[in-house]
């Protein structure tokens, strides 16, 4: 479908806008309020529910130019295959905005992407930010964000697992209660912070790897920084890829199951072992990944922090 132009802009920058799926596209149908009581399944096989659930769809949210939007939220990502998926499931009698066309016209930011960017340097209440290690869906912003709030009563947890998955554990419910009871009622139950070792490196003439082995179990917590000089004599411009990979002790890579083997199975039975489980982002981690244009290199001093 053609993308059209609107009167609407951000900044400087004259906003596509496409058809939508309408509002009683099958697709769109919401059933207003569901209360869901203590034990409630989706599915048979599904977990319980552990309290009493006020479930609110088609909720109204007023917006300050009078415009009514009705949730179920969407944010938007730069993945065209993610808003091809999504954008039929937003239902509307008006148009929406086109992201895969100004995906096309606009790669670079501008004033468009730098509008969806969540303002977390004006978060003034103590605030609790979840990091997901296991899938690279959200992982960059949840750390951003945590580092741009402006004050030190934040909390920041990074678990191995899928973020849905990890949201219901009740292990995940339970570190949630103590950051409320620190600052609700002044409960004193801060975590420590664990050390790190400084890792050792080896080259060839490929590529270049660093290796760190560990003689015990440990973990690592935080972000993770390369600094490299390299050239390209036969072009302008590369992009360059890092990622950091976990191997075992015989040098075997790993990759890290997002959601534990028993919950899959649980769902679909046709999950028994590792090898069955599906090789797509939300289900399977092979490690944090880094990359960037070569020539996009430049530090905004406004935006860089140490790390």
């Amino acid at each position: 479908m053609t993308p059209t132009e609107s009167e609407y802009t951000v900044g400087t920058i004259e906003v596509f806008h496409t058809s939508s799926s309408k509002a009683n596209d099958p697709r769109a149908k919401y059933n207003g309020t569901i209360n869901l009581p203590i034990g409630h399944k989706r599915e048979p096989d599904c977990r319980s529910f552990e309290s009493e659930t006020i479930f609110d769809k088609d909720i109204v949210i007023p917006m300050r130019d009078g415009t009514v939007l009705r949730g179920d939220g969407s944010v938007q990502l730069e993945n065209r295959d993610f808003q091809r998926s999504c954008s039929p499931h937003m239902g509307s009698d008006n148009e929406r905005e086109d992201i895969i066309a100004m995906i096309k016209k606009y790669p670079l930011v501008n004033d468009y992407w730098q509008d969806k960017r969540a303002q977390s340097h004006l978060i003034q209440c103590p605030a609790y930010v979840l990091a997901s290690m296991a899938t690279s869906l959200h992982l960059f912003g949840s750390i951003r964000g945590f580092e741009q709030i402006p004050h030190d009563k934040k909390w920041l947890r990074l678990h191995p697992t899928q973020e849905w998955h990890d949201l219901y554990q009740p292990e995940s419910v339970t570190d949630f209660k103590k950051f409320l009871d620190f600052y609700m009622k002044d409960l004193d139950n801060k975590r420590t912070s664990p050390r790190s070792n400084p890792p050792r490196w080896d080259a060839n003439p490929e590529e270049l790897n660093f290796t760190l082995t560990f003689p015990e179990r440990s973990a690592l917590i935080g972000p993770v920084k390369a600094v490299l000089f390299m050239s390209c004599p036969n072009h302008d411009d590369m992009d360059v890829f890092i990622i950091l990979r976990k191997a075992d002790a015989e040098g075997k890579v790993l990759r890290n199951i997002n959601i534990p083997i028993p919950d899959l199975h649980a769902v679909d039975p046709g999950i028994p072992e590792e090898k069955d489980v599906e090789m797509v982002n939300t289900h399977q981690y092979i490690g944090p990944m880094g990359v960037l244009r070569a020539s996009h290199r430049k530090h905004d001093e406004s935006l860089s922090t140490e790390n």
